[in-house]
């Protein structure tokens, strides 16, 4: 003789529509953390850049400052300087200028290194 067990489960809606919403919540949590490429992170378009770059020197005009994009040959970068406009001296540069010349370092070195292998 076989006997068999069945088990019946009967949620009522309240309970149905919670599991849903935390499967939901769980699933854009999830969505959220999965890893995506660096480059999709950063996509700005050029609207987008004129836009943060007008606001950001609106806003550091109330200070009498002022950005500057420089293209550094030697890193082959954008460099980013925060200029006093009263004494037009550099106040912040990002990257800073130490991090370039370690860049440069780093980069010759490799080439070097490169250049004995081959």
């Amino acid at each position: 003789m076989k006997v068999e067990l069945q088990k019946h489960i009967v949620l009522d809606p309240g309970m149905q529509a919670q599991q849903t919403q935390q499967k939901e919540s769980i699933q854009r949590v999830e969505k959220a953390q999965a890893p995506s490429s660096y480059k999709d992170q950063t996509k700005l378009s050029q609207e987008e850049l004129k836009e943060l770059s007008k606001a950001l020197n609106h806003f550091l005009s109330l200070f009498n400052l002022e950005t500057k994009l420089v293209y550094n040959k030697d890193a082959g970068q954008v460099v980013v300087q925060v200029i006093d406009k009263r004494t037009n001296e550099v106040v912040k540069q990002i990257p800073p200028e130490e991090l370039l010349e370690v860049a440069k370092k780093i980069h010759d070195f490799v080439g070097l290194l490169l250049e004995k292998k081959a």
